[in-house]
């Protein structure tokens, strides 16, 4: 399941009056550890201790819609300061038994295993695997990109090399010392070239 979806199944369910861009903070804000330290209380209190609450509502609404991605950085830094208990407890005061059922429900359509019966951890488990799936992703490197055109280059010159010596050799008529002559049919300019090596070597011969 990708962030987005993860969302958009809860949106519904326990977003209540809150417009998009604010509950995409608010889940984020709830699977973070209380800042104790006094350099985190001080980010808190400049809105940067969670990585997405200085972030315009158009980028959240990009993230909530799959039009853009939590960067690596920032899903790394919420990993930093994950607290499942906490987020727990979040879904439990914002969860009826009407809700816990229908986040179940959810749950269940998306094939996702409910643990020990528990609707609620299962749903944190959740969150924390998507933002760990994030931080840990990977890119494919340029260098990487090279060596793989690398290899295919050297794949297709092998098979191009492999495919000519098969061909049966062609005697040119009219000439002694042209025979076993190689040639590709397909291409066109190598045949030309072949008829001028031809016509200078008669010439040579009057």
């Amino acid at each position: 399941m990708t962030l987005s979806n993860y969302i958009k199944m809860l949106y519904p369910i326990i977003g209540g009056e809150q417009k998009v861009s604010e509950f995409v903070v608010c889940l984020v804000d709830h699977i973070m550890e209380m800042p104790y330290t006094k350099n985190n209380k001080q980010l808190l209190a400049e809105d940067k201790y969670n990585p997405l609450a200085g972030k315009g509502p158009s980028t959240l609404e990009k993230i909530y819609n799959s039009h853009g991605e939590l960067s690596k950085k920032d899903a790394r830094l919420i990993r930093s300061r994950i607290n499942k208990e906490r987020f727990c407890e979040f879904l439990s005061s914002s969860c009826s038994n009407d809700a816990i059922e229908m986040i179940e429900q959810a749950l269940q359509n998306t094939n996702v295993e409910i643990i020990e019966n528990d609707v609620l951890e299962t749903c944190t488990d959740l969150f924390v695997t998507i933002i760990n799936n994030i931080a840990n992703k990977q890119r494919k490197s340029s260098s990487s990109n090279t060596n793989d055109v690398a290899v295919a280059s050297n794949e297709t010159i092998t098979s191009y090399r492999t495919s000519t010596q098969e061909k049966p050799s062609a005697t040119i008529p009219g000439s002694d010392d042209f025979t076993a002559f190689e040639f590709l049919v397909s291409k066109s300019s190598l045949l030309q070239n072949a008829a001028q090596m031809l016509n200078i070597k008669r010439k040579r011969k009057e």
